[in-house]
């Protein structure tokens, strides 16, 4: 498991929530979830590679920017 956290924009809308995006292992970006907070832990198989994105969502339903890839983490032992 691997614990995130971001920092909410400060500019354009108030996001409502967030779409959590993971690559895994260089792979395509996959959507595994959304969230209201700003913090998310993602579980990942042992000898995995993993970064996430993000996208802010607002009221109107209109998606931000997605949000730098997170530094590569590689998954060395099931905690």
């Amino acid at each position: 498991m691997v614990s995130y956290s971001w920092t909410p924009p400060n500019t354009g809308s108030a996001v409502e929530y967030y779409v959590i995006e993971k690559i895994v292992n260089g792979d395509d970006w996959v959507e595994v979830d959304t969230s209201a907070d700003t913090s998310y832990v993602l579980s990942a198989d042992v000898g995995d590679t993993v970064s996430i994105r993000v996208y802010g969502v607002d009221s109107s339903d209109r998606r931000g920017q997605a949000s730098p890839p997170s530094e590569p983490y590689i998954i060395l032992e099931r905690k």
